[in-house]
């Protein structure tokens, strides 16, 4: 990969291996962010969410070895 993927709302990003079940691998994008990415959450920014996303979908279309991308939050956001 040529690019390192940096937005303001992502606070890590990185390229990982999915083992896909028919075999093979694909590189896939993660984005870490401390956004709500739920809808019905509260703090849910709509505006941003999109900022993100369209961002991910950007940098995925000049990365063509990419697969794909996913937003997650932050493991210590996570409600146990």
């Amino acid at each position: 990969m040529s690019k390192v993927f940096k937005h303001p709302l992502a606070r890590r990003a990185t390229v990982t291996k999915l083992h896909a079940r028919e075999g093979g691998d694909n590189d896939l994008l993660i984005i870490v962010t401390t956004l709500a990415l739920d809808a019905a959450a509260e703090g849910f920014s709509a505006k941003n969410f999109e900022r993100l996303h369209e961002a991910a979908k950007a940098f995925l279309a000049e990365e063509k070895e990419l697969a794909g991308y996913v937003l997650v939050n932050r493991a210590k956001d996570w409600n146990h």
